[in-house]
């Protein structure tokens, strides 16, 4: 079915009810956005500082309030600037965007594990120390991380309507959300959660 979101949520919501869901979901996505920018633009500083010492450098005019110094600023318009071509092309043209993603993204995921195992001396007794968690306590903590796994995938669910609509056969999407879908929330976790817990050992193991 080639329907959009806001098509789609009708079905639930009403013609005239829909209209809620899809102002929510904008409104959360101009917010993400402004997460996301001022995420990037740190990226930004982050390899801008490395090469160019000297941005530290840069008067700062930023109250202490805004989180952000001048060169953080500057670093976010940067990060702006570049994501406002992707937004002229259309949908049919975007494949070559998501594949560079895609190794952009497994190529930092296995450098962050890396960089986490050679800053700790190696994994440690990470994979091998038992929890400490017994009981009820274990319990909900497998509840309260299931449901955080689950509501990581709400946002998927919720674009899935507008992606899919795009393809060209009806079962084009079915080999992404049974392949592709598992091993986009793997694959970051086991690099993620080992790049934390390495960390986090070798702090312990220091003390």
């Amino acid at each position: 079915m080639q329907i959009s979101f806001p098509v789609f949520s009708r079905s639930s919501f009403g013609v005239y009810g829909a209209l809620w869901p899809v102002f929510n979901r904008a409104l959360s996505a101009c917010v993400w956005n402004g997460v996301d920018s001022v995420t990037g633009g740190q990226c930004i500083y982050v390899m801008l500082h490395s090469i160019f010492p000297s941005i530290a450098n840069i008067p700062n005019k930023m109250p202490a309030s805004s989180g952000l110094t001048s060169a953080q600023m500057i670093c976010f318009f940067i990060y702006w600037l570049i994501c406002i071509p992707p937004l002229t092309l259309s949908i049919r043209q975007w494949p070559i965007l998501i594949k560079i993603k895609l190794v952009a993204y497994f190529l930092s995921c296995i450098g962050m594990l890396a960089l986490a195992l050679t800053a700790s001396d190696g994994v440690g007794d990470t994979l091998t120390k038992r929890g400490s968690a017994q009981g009820s306590e274990r319990v909900w903590l497998i509840v309260r991380f299931t449901l955080l796994a689950t509501a990581s995938c709400a946002t998927f669910a919720s674009n899935a309507a507008d992606w899919q609509r795009n393809s060209s056969k009806p079962k084009d999407p079915i080999l992404g959300q049974i392949f592709g879908f598992p091993m986009s929330n793997v694959r970051p976790l086991s690099g993620g959660q080992s790049h934390k817990l390495t960390i986090s050992s070798s702090l312990l193991s220091s003390e």
